[in-house]
């Protein structure tokens, strides 16, 4: 007996778990943490993460261009998490709140990954492997708050 394979474990094939009931609203502006990753600003691929802890909030990041890579973890003030909310409300990032496509056999960082957590316990999960989930301008906005916050840290990166 042939076993039967499912198209969607085959390269190229196309996972679509999105969750049209997500919420596009998020109440809570209590921020715990935030990752992003994908490709901005002329980098082939970066993550860039922010937690709150007691003393402060943890950033950390890496990105690589044309082979050269910055690697950053420092502490930041807890208020950094409030500016990141803002740059989260400005640009409507809960829109793409339970988008979940994955594509088999795709190289890294066509797409975005978004993960925002709050003390609420409400959260904004979108993925996509194969596009950008999120504007340019957004993306280029996620860049600057955390290049900037790198620069106030003596952590900066090659931002041309």
């Amino acid at each position: 007996m042939r076993s039967r394979i499912n198209p969607e474990d085959l390269p190229g094939g196309r996972r679509d778990r999105t969750n049209p009931d997500a919420p596009k609203t998020i109440v809570s502006k209590d921020l715990l943490s935030f990752v992003y990753e994908g490709a901005l600003s002329g980098y082939d691929g970066c993550h860039f993460s922010l937690a709150r802890h007691d003393d402060g909030a943890l950033c950390t990041g890496w990105g690589q261009r044309d082979g050269v890579v910055f690697n950053l973890e420092f502490m930041a003030a807890l208020s950094s998490l409030d500016a990141l909310q803002a740059v989260i409300d400005e640009y409507g990032l809960a829109n793409v709140n339970g988008i979940n496509i994955q594509v088999n056999g795709l190289p890294p960082y066509l797409g975005d990954f978004l993960v925002a957590r709050y003390a609420s316990g409400e959260e904004i999960f979108a993925t996509n492997n194969q596009s950008p989930l999120i504007r340019q301008d957004a993306r280029l906005a996620l860049f600057r708050f955390f290049s900037d916050l790198a620069d106030e840290a003596g952590s900066g990166f090659d931002t041309e």
